[in-house]
Formats: C-alpha cells, structure tokens, sequence
C-alpha cells in the first residue's frame, strides 16, 4: 500500500473552534473546507464540532489537567477553634458556666447515693471522657499537619478566581468553552 502525503499546517495556528456562522478555524476548518482529506492530532469530540467533521474511533483519551504552583504553608493560630462549629463553641461555652454555677452553690461531698444516680454519673463522666478524648485527638492532627490551601479544584474554580492567570491553547475546545463561559 504505498501512497503520498503532504502536511499542511493551519495559517491561523488554531486546532479548530466553530465560529457563531456555522465555519470553523484551523485544521477543523480546513477539513470542513476540503483542503484537506483529514486532520490529524489531537482533538477533542465535542457537539459543535461533530457536526462540521466527522470523527475516527478514538485513539487515546486523555484528562485535562490543572498546573498550579505548590501553595504555601499558612499558619492559622486560630487552629484549636476549627474542629467545632461556633454554635457548638457557644454552647460548650453556655453549659460550662451553667455546670460551674451549679457546682458552687452545692457542696462537693453531696454524691448520689443511689444506684441509678451513680450510674448516671458515671455515664456522664465517660461520656465527657469520650468527647474530650475526640477533640483532643481532632486538635492534635489539625495543629501537627500544615493546612494547605488549594485555591482552584476544578475548571469552574479555575474560571471563577481572579487571583491566578491561566491559559489555554489557542482554538482548542477547552478555549472555546472558557470564552463562552466567561
């Protein structure tokens, strides 16, 4: 099977994007024009595009990915107060000077002498035992590792911030759909 072949490159530099008109740029544009009997590289199959040209069985599929640079260490002295909501931290706040109050009115030597009065208590105590030992071990973690911020995880994110300047190859599919959205 022998047979000649001659690459022609887009005078725009584009892959192809669909203009409002219906025409396409780029190598797109030219197959949709016929000055090519095909285009190869790596496109991406999208509605606007199958329309105008018609696509072989994919080859490879491929993610986009997001290059950010490394995001720094932040130190957040606030750190003891993030494993509760503040509600939570109101509460706790509420209910520790309610039982301090309590407990000074009343004498220390008065315990319960009954049964179901001790057990009481001594589910109260296991239980503040418990919720101390889970918040003492959520505050270790939180304070031992740095908390590191990503501040873009997706594409929307991407397109939302204005912190960070990004771009994309001119007349791709992942181009096109950026100007649309913004």
């Amino acid at each position: 099977m022998f047979f000649r072949f001659s690459v022609v490159r887009p005078l725009d530099g584009e892959w192809g994007r669909i203009l409002p008109n219906g025409s396409a740029t780029g190598m797109i544009g030219m197959n949709q024009r016929r000055e090519v009997d095909m285009a190869l590289g790596p496109f991406t199959i999208s509605y606007d595009r199958a329309k105008v040209a018609d696509y072989a069985t994919t080859i490879h599929l491929d993610n986009f990915g997001i290059f950010l640079p490394r995001p720094r260490l932040e130190k957040d002295l606030s750190g003891f107060t993030k494993p509760f909501a503040w509600q939570s931290i109101k509460l706790n706040l509420t209910q520790l000077t309610r039982t301090t109050v309590t407990l000074h009115e009343r004498a220390i030597d008065n315990l319960p002498e009954m049964l179901t009065g001790r057990v009481l208590l001594g589910v109260w105590l296991l239980a503040a035992l418990i919720v101390q030992s889970a918040y003492q071990g959520v505050l270790t973690s939180m304070l031992a590792v740095p908390w590191v911020t990503v501040p873009v995880d997706s594409l929307d994110d991407l397109g939302r911030q204005t912190r960070i300047p990004y771009a994309f190859e001119s007349g791709t599919h992942l181009h096109f759909l950026f100007q649309v959205r913004l």
